[in-house]
């Protein structure tokens, strides 16, 4: 492969060779999941959440947010085997608590204001692949109750305008997104400082920018990179605790999003604050708390662990061009061969086709024949020798 693309034909060019090889191994990365390098610290946190549920469906005390984000949770890390726990196991106790979520809706709870827990809880349905009719009917009623009110996008309600949005895009609602998409826009434009939010608010805003249509997007990229820039600079020097850790994890989840920051060293690095700061506690839950565990373990789902080739350059380029010398003495030991036998069976035929002649034709003895022939063979062989060892040189 690496031939084809330089262009070579053959092993001619070995210095090309050579610098392809070696900026190729020097950007070759190893890119893992979470789930393959920290797959006790997930499984433990996993067994937390499903042994804090509660039987009728729901996490906390008959909290909504938790329970959506822990049908997220155990969603997002379906690929994970627990020992006490089959698959179909935790698929039926979200089954349960996506019941106990619809419960909620029917008993008429849903005009409560806040879009925010509304749109999560729908959005937790949709990833469980529960969403019905019931559900899409109740993802009307948001949106229509939104569209309503767009004026009131400030910076108290941008996010959860920003939450409907996502939810809107996942279910394939586009036209309705899109209608919410210009007077958002237009807040997200209005941002000229946005080091004054709080960073769960900008993570929230980030990722509904990533749910919008292509033309709007790329109406407000430059703002948005300003944004992502203050969450690049929030990540890096804030100190966990109790208080930062689900602004320190939104942030970080709206960072992760950016495929060029994906698997960058700032994040590989601040995504494991979480581990030494952030509350971890024996039992596999973060802080004690539902919430602040969902929202760890959401995080662990954008850790993208690089690994790259840690041999020193100079001991690589020493390496290879030893290696390299010795490709290009071999090369030139086997085109000698091939010249030299042909050359040799040449001249061989030629040595014995006069052999004949002179013995037929000559009045010389025999023997002195002979010798002339042999002198003959000691002159081709002694010249072939130096021939290849100077081609070897």
């Amino acid at each position: 492969m690496l031939l084809k693309n330089t262009g070579m034909k053959g092993l001619s060019d070995f210095s090309k060779l050579s610098q392809v090889l070696q900026t190729e191994l020097e950007n070759y990365e190893v890119v893992t999941l979470a789930n393959v390098e920290h797959k006790d610290t997930i499984i433990s946190g996993l067994e937390w959440l499903l042994q804090h549920r509660n039987t009728e469906g729901f996490w906390g005390e008959r909290n909504l947010t938790s329970t959506s984000m822990a049908i997220m949770v155990l969603q997002s890390w379906s690929n994970i085997s627990l020992a006490d726990c089959s698959t179909e196991m935790i698929n039926e106790r979200c089954r349960q608590s996506v019941q106990w979520i619809r419960s909620c809706f029917e008993s008429g709870w849903g005009q409560f204001p806040r879009y925010w827990i509304r749109g999560i809880s729908l959005y937790a349905v949709h990833k469980s692949g529960l969403f019905d009719e019931f559900y899409e009917k109740e993802a009307r009623r948001l949106f229509k109750e939104a569209s309503a009110n767009l004026s009131a996008i400030d910076h108290e309600t941008a996010h959860h305008y920003a939450r409907i949005i996502r939810l809107l895009d996942a279910i394939g609602m586009h036209n309705e997104r899109d209608e919410l998409s210009t007077p958002f826009s237009e807040f997200v434009v209005s941002i000229e400082n946005p080091a004054i939010f709080s960073p769960y608010f900008l993570g929230e805003i980030v990722m509904g920018c990533r749910s919008l249509g292509n033309s709007q997007r790329t109406s407000i990229e430059e703002r948005v990179q300003k944004i992502i820039r203050t969450l690049e600079s929030y990540v890096g020097t804030a100190k966990i605790d109790s208080w930062s850790f689900v602004p320190y994890c939104a942030a970080l989840i709206a960072l992760g999003e950016e495929e060029k920051l994906a698997t960058s060293s700032l994040l590989r690095d601040t995504y494991f604050k979480i581990f030494r700061q952030g509350g971890r506690r024996n039992d596999g839950s973060f802080y004690s708390d539902v919430q602040k565990t969902c929202w760890a373990l959401l995080t662990l789902q954008r850790v993208r662990e690089v690994h790259r080739i840690s041999l020193p350059l100079y001991t690589f380029r020493s390496r290879f061009v030893s290696h390299n010398e010795n490709i290009k003495k071999s090369v030139k030991a086997i085109r000698f061969s091939i010249l030299l036998g042909l050359g040799s069976t040449s001249m061989l035929l030629l040595i014995l086709i006069a052999w004949i002649i002179l013995d037929l034709s000559s009045p010389l003895p025999s023997n002195v024949i002979a010798w002339i022939m042999g002198a003959l063979v000691i002159a081709i062989g002694t010249r072939s020798f130096i021939l290849l060892k100077r081609l070897l040189q």
